[in-house]
């Protein structure tokens, strides 16, 4: 029996690209605070962009640097709002990654993260309008066994997690 989760690569909808397991998208719609571009990406079912490693980072400066954005600058999905100098990513998850991080020069009110194409990540206030980078990781690539006994690979999107029991 083949596996029900394969580990293929997973195709990413228009606007989106895919890296590593997950799916970024530059949204250039318009620029927004910081919590109304964490707000459009959840309406998109993802998430603003966390970066955990330099290949990701890279990945994203390069994505933003090919699509010739007139901005430089992007939200990411980082903050110290909770506690001052403390950087937490929205979707908990560790903040132990960092790329030539200026964290305000000191102004306490700079509390969202961005990423600045070419230069690295700053401290910024949460109120400025910039454009964001969302990723969506809820996307699988599933085998699905045909009526004629074979099977096909075929990429879906969950959208929304369930509890499964073992009966």
């Amino acid at each position: 029996m083949q596996p029900m989760f394969d580990g293929q690569p997973m195709l990413c909808g228009p606007g989106w690209y895919e890296y590593g397991s997950s799916c970024y998208l530059v949204d250039t719609t318009d620029p927004s605070t910081w919590q109304t571009a964490s707000e459009n990406c959840t309406a998109m079912g993802a998430h603003l962009a966390v970066i955990t490693d330099a290949a990701e980072n890279t990945f994203i400066v390069n994505l933003m640097t090919s699509l010739n954005m007139e901005s430089e600058v992007f939200w990411l999905g980082g903050n110290d709002i909770a506690v001052e100098g403390t950087h937490v990513w929205e979707t908990t998850e560790p903040f132990n990654f960092t790329y030539s991080f200026d964290i305000g020069s000191g102004n306490t009110a700079m509390d969202c993260i961005c990423v600045v194409q070419f230069y690295g990540w700053y401290d910024r206030f949460c109120t400025e309008a910039w454009y964001h980078v969302c990723v969506n990781a809820n996307l699988v690539s599933i085998d699905i066994l045909n009526g004629d006994g074979q099977f096909t690979t075929q990429t879906r999107r969950i959208l929304q997690t369930q509890k499964m029991y073992n009966c």
